[in-house]
């Protein structure tokens, strides 16, 4: 009969247990954007080179409002799918 050993986070190779990694998941993204503001706002860095999150939100707005951002990914999305129909229209009948 085979026992069974409890293995080590740190283990490598070995899936990370369910209820860590959806730790991970809330908490990674709260420290990432908390390091990012006190680098940005606390001047530890120059702001050409780390945007404060408030200057990458109103940039991303103005870009969506002021610039038409918005059609730009559709008129992108569009023309990634029409060109995807035609190689597959092309590539299927030869294969």
């Amino acid at each position: 009969m085979a026992t069974r050993r409890k293995t080590s986070i740190w283990s490598i190779r070995q899936p990370v247990p369910r209820g860590t990694a959806l730790a991970l998941a809330f908490v990674m993204p709260i420290i990432v954007i908390g390091a990012w503001s006190i680098v940005s706002y606390g001047h530890l860095a120059p702001p050409d080179f780390v945007p404060s999150p408030t200057e990458v939100v109103r940039g991303t707005l103005q870009l969506f409002l002021k610039y038409d951002l918005g059609q730009a990914i559709v008129t992108s999305t569009q023309r990634i799918v029409l060109a995807f129909l035609l190689a597959a229209a092309v590539a299927l009948p030869l294969a």
